[in-house]
């Protein structure tokens, strides 16, 4: 009787073990980590990426969706890419912005190239300092108007929980449910996209850090001089890889924005 009860305590304890690893085993193999890969030459830092959104080939795919998605707007004529035109570098090419409704911004659309890299977001938010807080502002603004969602929020769920493919996406990213498709994944995926956008073969990068002596003119060879010299002092605030004070990456978090430092690092 007792060997009996050792061998069915035995039994369930196995069974429970068993059962345990299984959900375990499925849950990780069904879980959206597919690490993103920089494609990025070897002087280029990598950004830092906050901990709480970690790049992944996924919320890049479902934000490149996202970004090109007109029924994020409130005439669904208009999208992200909308001013940020990829073949005009991510901005579109005027002097100010105008949004879906067609009023006029108080400033020009800002590139989105090497987006990734940038300490701060915006001329008028200088607080703001993260691309998922900064993707609400386009949506939900009011001063000015930009895609016009406001009020819309369950509108605009509703309708990517509809949409088969974003299905497919959300669970992709982020795992499956309704509960997954909502403003904080849309706006991590969002940023992840704007991250990938990384340009590091301009012809000055090729002169500069490819060690292509023929990439630029001689005239702008003497350009750079005169930017880089303690007369024009430039590149003070137009410094570094970026051409910029506002940058944050994996070579400089130690840093701080400390732009001075670049001209001595060399990168």
């Amino acid at each position: 009787m007792i060997f009996k009860w050792k061998r069915w305590f035995a039994l369930t304890v196995i069974f429970a073990l068993t059962f345990c690893l299984s959900i375990g085993l499925s849950k990780v193999l069904s879980a959206p980590n597919t690490a993103y890969v920089w494609n990025i030459p070897s002087w280029m830092p990598k950004p830092v990426i906050p901990a709480d959104n970690p790049m992944t080939a996924e919320k890049v795919e479902l934000g490149r969706y996202l970004f090109y998605e007109k029924r994020l707007s409130i005439n669904g004529e208009f999208s992200c890419a909308s001013c940020h035109i990829q073949k005009l570098a991510f901005t579109d090419g005027k002097a100010i912005a105008v949004g879906a409704t067609q009023e006029n911004h108080p400033r020009n659309s800002m590139s989105l190239v090497n987006i990734a890299y940038n300490s701060v977001f915006t001329w008028a938010h200088p607080g703001m300092k993260k691309l998922e807080v900064q993707a609400l502002i386009p949506m939900f603004g009011e001063h000015p108007v930009e895609m016009g969602l406001t009020g819309k929020e369950n509108d605009i769920l509703q309708m990517l929980r509809e949409d088969p493919n974003y299905q497919k996406l959300f669970a992709a990213a982020f795992d499956k449910g309704d509960s997954n498709i909502n403003l904080k994944n849309l706006t991590k995926a969002l940023a992840s996209f704007e991250r990938s956008l990384i340009s590091a073969n301009s012809p000055y990068d090729r002169y500069r850090y490819g060690n292509d002596k023929n990439a630029i003119s001689a005239a702008a060879k003497r350009g750079e001089t005169l930017f880089n010299s303690d007369r024009l002092e430039c590149f003070h605030c137009h410094g570094g890889f970026n051409f910029s004070d506002s940058i944050k990456h994996e070579r400089l978090a130690s840093l701080g924005n400390c732009f001075s430092q670049h001209r001595t690092l060399q990168y």
